[in-house]
């Protein structure tokens, strides 16, 4: 008994359970009050004219021809849903907050694939935090809000394809990574970090070549479909060619202009140093930890208290390599954050989920920790108790003893 190993936190549908009651309790007040925030303002350009012209769609309009702006359709398309669906900006408000219950939906799937249920929760919480954030405003009527959810969606039918392998996960993850570029250029960065991925995991040998291909084959096959969807639509209504001026030959110019040279770009990530760093400073120094106590692990192997590495190891995260998965996607996710020739805050959202999912290594590590801690407590606990019933034992023989004599 006092040699047995601690026991992890098991994958119980009460560990579950008590995570998702909680993770609600906690990020609910956190979603209407941004929802609140987000809608009631008057102040936000591209809000309204993002609704305008989706109003404009809805009513027969032509987005490119009748109204244009050099992004993606996926924004003006879906603000066009939304009046389709009431008639009123109402319909945007619903879309919003469907798109951030989404997105905490498959960020917990996520977590919870690779960490314990309780450390996959404390990481979907600081996530919703940053995410819904003031600062930044995830869940208002902007590309990152619908971005968010359809690069989480994708990460995570991608992290449940290891769980259980199936073609119609990898498909749907690849069309789902077309959806977020139809939303915005940058949100091709998922799609990046799990192709690059694949490539790791087949050069290490822990899945067969052949599989990797066949995964990788159907994620980019899922977003040709998706892209290919958009464009034969735009073909159809005449706008081939006005999109593709817009989304792509017209923002060659604007960064041409706008200078998104190297030096430039290092301007930008100083700007957004100030917006990220007062309020994200947490996840950020939680993320160093990662890099240098993973790092650490993996090239001193002997390091590891094999006390706290056997719980995390019988946990059996779903995919292997996870951190490299989610530190790629870190890294893209911050480069797109930057190559803009402006730095506003709000480009900062798509980066924070896998910022946070890559810091979460830290909160599992520390739940480890917790397990090794409180069987030793139990230890203590059963010493004490056997002591204590040693003691018991003596002093009633002393006194059968005494009445003996």
């Amino acid at each position: 008994m006092l040699n047995a190993p601690p026991q992890p936190p098991g994958k119980s549908l009460n560990a579950f359970a008590v995570s998702i009651i909680a993770l609600t309790l906690i990020i609910g007040p956190l979603l209407i009050l941004s929802q609140l925030a987000a809608h009631l303002r008057g102040d936000v350009v591209d809000d309204q004219m993002f609704a305008y012209y989706g109003w404009r769609i809805a009513h027969g309009g032509t987005v490119y021809l009748d109204v244009w702006d050099n992004k993606p359709p996926g924004i003006y398309w879906i603000n066009a849903l939304g009046f389709l669906i009431t008639d009123s900006y109402m319909g945007i408000a619903l879309l919003c907050a469907a798109a951030l219950v989404i997105a905490h939906i498959c960020f917990y799937i996520i977590a919870s694939s690779v960490y314990f249920p309780a450390a996959a929760a404390v990481t979907t919480a600081l996530a919703s935090f940053y995410i819904t954030h003031a600062r930044y405003q995830g869940g208002s009527n902007r590309t990152e809000t619908f971005l968010v959810p359809c690069e989480l969606l994708a990460v995570a039918l991608y992290v449940r394809g290891f769980a259980r392998d199936r073609n119609w996960k990898w498909l749907v993850a690849g069309l789902c990574c077309g959806a977020a570029v139809l939303f915005k250029q940058v949100g091709v960065a998922a799609l990046g970090a799990m192709g690059l991925h694949l490539i790791w995991l087949m050069i290490v040998r822990s899945i067969p070549f052949r599989t990797g291909v066949r995964r990788g084959l159907l994620i980019l096959a899922g977003f040709g479909a998706t892209i290919s969807i958009a464009t034969a639509y735009l073909a159809s209504e005449g706008a081939l060619a006005e999109a593709w001026f817009a989304a792509v030959t017209f923002n060659q110019s604007y960064f041409n202009v706008g200078d998104s040279g190297l030096t430039n770009r290092l301007v930008n990530r100083w700007k957004l140093g100030h917006e990220m760093y007062p309020i994200l400073i947490l996840p950020t120094l939680m993320a160093i930890a990662t890099l240098i106590h993973a790092s650490l692990w993996a090239l001193r192997p002997h390091l590891k208290p094999a006390e706290i590495e056997q719980p995390v190891i019988d946990y059996k995260p779903i995919v292997p390599h996870y951190l490299i998965l989610f530190g790629l996607w870190t890294l893209i996710g911050f480069y797109g954050a930057t190559v803009s020739p402006h730095a506003f805050r709000h480009y900062i959202i798509p980066f924070i989920p896998p910022l946070v999912l890559f810091s979460g290594y830290i909160v599992n590590l520390l739940q480890a920790e917790a397990s090794v801690a409180e069987s030793r407590v139990g230890d203590f606990g059963f010493c004490g108790d056997g002591v204590f019933r040693e003691r018991s034992g003596l002093s009633a023989l002393g006194r059968s003893q005494q009445s003996m004599e």
